[in-house]
């Protein structure tokens, strides 16, 4: 029953987003706000629960489009050192047709936490948790650690992966030249 109750909601969700944004680009704003330099800065947030069947048919969604998916998580430090990069690739990008998306291997119910760490760095790309166990995720994902970063071309085929400890330069020059190769 449980399962049923899951899918509907998914469902319902799923035809809210759509409605209420046609492109799809970005899930339906919940909030998150954080505390930085003396105020309190809002930002709009959606951290969705989402299976890896059910990321992938999102992932689907964005076909023409180029992808970055970042695998992370608040519990890992590596992660975490890279989120500032990650908001700065996004907003450099994102007029240029690129879209950043982060999906937290955090705990299912650990939304307010990922959408806190998320708006204290000012991040506005759609995020999500897993909705699987642990391993299952890792497994449903095809990802062996976090972070893992995957850039999908507008066809929705995997281009190129960082795992682990990278250079971060590197993933920018990537996005930088393939898209301006895709832009003429």
């Amino acid at each position: 029953m449980m399962r049923i109750w899951s899918i509907v909601c998914f469902v319902v969700i799923t035809a809210c987003i759509f409605a209420c944004n046609p492109g799809g680009a970005r899930p339906p704003a919940a909030t998150g706000s954080s505390t930085s330099g003396g105020g309190t800065t809002t930002v709009n947030r959606a951290v969705q629960t989402m299976t890896a069947a059910e990321f992938t048919t999102w992932l689907n969604g964005q076909r023409g489009k180029w992808v970055l998916v970042d695998y992370w998580a608040t519990w890992c430090a590596p992660c975490k050192e890279k989120i500032p990069r990650v908001v700065e690739l996004d907003k450099r990008y994102r007029d240029r047709g690129l879209i950043v998306v982060a999906l937290s291997f955090d705990e299912p119910d650990e939304h307010a936490q990922v959408a806190a760490f998320l708006a204290e760095h000012s991040a506005q790309f759609p995020a999500m948790v897993r909705s699987e166990k642990m391993g299952d995720a890792f497994e449903g994902h095809k990802i062996s650690e976090v972070p893992t970063y995957r850039l999908f071309n507008p066809e929705g085929e995997l281009a190129t992966q960082f795992v682990g400890e990278f250079d971060f330069d590197e993933l920018e020059r990537l996005v930088s030249s393939t898209l301006a190769l895709d832009s003429r």
